[in-house]
């Protein structure tokens, strides 16, 4: 159960499904603690996912309020599964440019060491893959680039990869650095990429990374409060599909797409993820959580056929975009950090 991002040279081999790390240790409450996070690391990969997704953003506090890196746990995770077993997995981690200053520069002196601090969190010399979490504002995209270029050239990262990008700097950056994948949110209820992101990765060659394809645990249909989540948890301050009088609505929505998945034997969870997983043979959702349970659950969607087409289009139709309430950001955020904020 695999999939390949990219082509050529720029081609990667990932399990058709990855493993979203950062609320392990950010913004989702309370962090895991290491014992947890390395067991649900292993747990994951026992179950037949290779491919791990971490940031140098993803940082929560312990009681003492030190930062916690989520590079660190996911490193031990690893370590733990054995290094006699690293070529079979794909680490992804990614630079975030507003960490590092100056604000106004991106210079690959910068995206080099950065990469390197990342691998020593890790514990690894070098990630499979290295993306640019959000563009620079200010930095020319063609710089920014050359930059990832530089990581590469130092080997510190075997493939190249973007996130949020639009299709005009995708463009850009992809001729004169060769990316791997873009990472995206996508699911049932975020989809504005199709219309023109889609398309153009397919031209270029590039493969998608699907990120949140469960809308940050609302199409698990879990959630239908915002009491249903722990103390602590930014989700329904931060996403404006989740504030509540949002999610009401957008439950009703989930409440229809559980209620075909019971139809097919699967939960809502696991369709959701099987319609996600069915865009194409080049899509890798990246789902996480912080329970061996829900993972297990989630793993179960790799194992199940492919839709057709049609079977997506049907599916589809219980989520209408023009029915979904909220923006994909909350409140004075809402064009914060999306591609469409990025022509």
């Amino acid at each position: 159960m695999y999939r390949t991002l990219g082509s050529g040279s720029a081609a990667l081999r990932v399990s058709s499904q990855g493993f979203g790390c950062m609320g392990m240790t950010a913004f989702y409450g309370t962090p895991m603690s290491d014992t947890d996070g390395i067991a649900l690391i292993q747990h994951a990969f026992q179950s037949g996912i290779t491919h791990f997704d971490t940031a140098e953003v993803y940082q929560g506090k312990d009681i003492h309020n030190n930062t916690l890196y989520n590079e660190h746990i996911v490193g031990k995770g690893i370590a733990a599964i054995g290094i006699a077993k690293r070529n079979e997995i794909q680490i992804a981690t990614k630079y975030m440019p507003r960490l590092h200053k100056p604000d106004d520069q991106m210079t690959s002196q910068m995206v080099v060491d950065a990469c390197r601090e990342s691998c020593q969190r890790l514990g690894v010399d070098y990630v499979d893959l290295y993306y640019v979490h959000r563009l620079h504002p200010t930095v020319p995209v063609e710089q920014q680039a050359e930059a990832m270029n530089a990581v590469k050239a130092a080997g510190l990262a075997k493939h190249i990869g973007v996130s949020e990008f639009s299709p005009k700097n995708l463009k850009a950056f992809h001729s004169i650095c060769p990316v791997t994948c873009i990472q995206q949110e996508w699911s049932l209820m975020n989809r504005d990429l199709e219309e023109d992101l889609v398309p153009l990765c397919r031209e270029l060659g590039i493969g998608i990374v699907a990120y949140s394809p469960l809308c940050r645990k609302l199409l698990s249909g879990d959630l239908k409060s915002v009491n249903d989540l722990q103390e602590g948890d930014l989700r329904a301050s931060r996403y404006g599909r989740l504030e509540p009088g949002n999610l009401s609505a957008n439950s009703v929505l989930v409440d229809k797409v559980a209620a075909m998945a019971k139809e097919k034997g699967l939960t809502a969870a696991q369709l959701s993820l099987n319609w996600v997983q069915s865009q194409g043979i080049d899509v890798c959702p990246i789902p996480g959580t912080t329970s061996i349970a829900h993972l297990s659950d989630n793993v179960a969607a790799m194992k199940v056929a492919m839709l057709s087409q049609e079977e997506c289009n049907v599916v589809a139709a219980l989520v209408p975009k023009e029915e979904v309430h909220g923006n994909r950001y909350a409140g004075n955020d809402a064009k914060r950090g999306t591609y469409k904020s990025n022509m």
